[in-house]
């Protein structure tokens, strides 16, 4: 199975964001402590007050299909209900390039920066 990111991005209303901020760090920390969950973060965009993201990456798709069926997602979604509404969230596999110390040997090397 491959690594998953999942982007969820949040309109809150002004009112409650620091309520929903605090909400979803919180929630991030208890899933960081979740086996398979490599990353999660909650991103506060710079020039839109009204938005949130989340980014998470989980390992494959059955640590993501356990973390979704925790008694707390559903109390979750019924705490921040009434302070925002989900905008989009999507899914994505994860494709990893190479970075230069991956690559062992002069022949990888030279494949490489062909491609690049």
């Amino acid at each position: 199975m491959s690594r998953l990111m999942i982007v969820v991005e949040f309109e809150v209303k002004p009112e409650h964001r620091g309520a929903f901020v605090e909400l979803m760090k919180g929630h991030a920390l208890l899933s960081r402590a979740e086996d398979g969950c490599q990353q999660f973060d909650v991103l506060l965009p710079q020039n839109d007050p009204s938005r949130v993201l989340l980014v998470e990456a989980w390992r494959d798709q059955a640590a993501l299909d356990v973390h979704a069926k925790l008694p707390r997602m559903a109390q979750n979604q019924e705490t921040y209900r009434p302070l925002s509404r989900p905008t989009f969230a999507r899914e994505h596999e994860v494709q990893s390039v190479p970075t230069l110390p991956e690559l062992k040997g002069p022949i990888l090397l030279h494949a490489f920066r062909k491609e690049c």
